[in-house]
């Protein structure tokens, strides 16, 4: 999966996800350069939610967790 599409899911999907979860959404398309190097707690932090919301986040996407969307 390439970024553009991994950006084109979260769009897609934004409306479903829970209200935590979209702020990890709002924070990845905000900045997804960063996003990517950034750690699970520095996404969760730049986010305002906790790393549990973060890998919820990962799964609504259908990843099996961080790296796996990371990557």
């Amino acid at each position: 999966m390439t970024a553009e599409s991994v950006l084109e899911l979260i769009t897609e999907r934004q409306d479903r996800m829970r209200p935590s979860e979209r702020k990890v959404a709002a924070a990845v398309l905000a900045d997804p350069a960063a996003a990517v190097h950034l750690s699970m707690a520095g996404l969760a932090d730049a986010a305002g939610v906790s790393e549990p919301t973060v890998m919820r986040f990962c799964a609504s996407l259908g990843f099996s967790g961080f790296q796996a969307f990371r990557l």
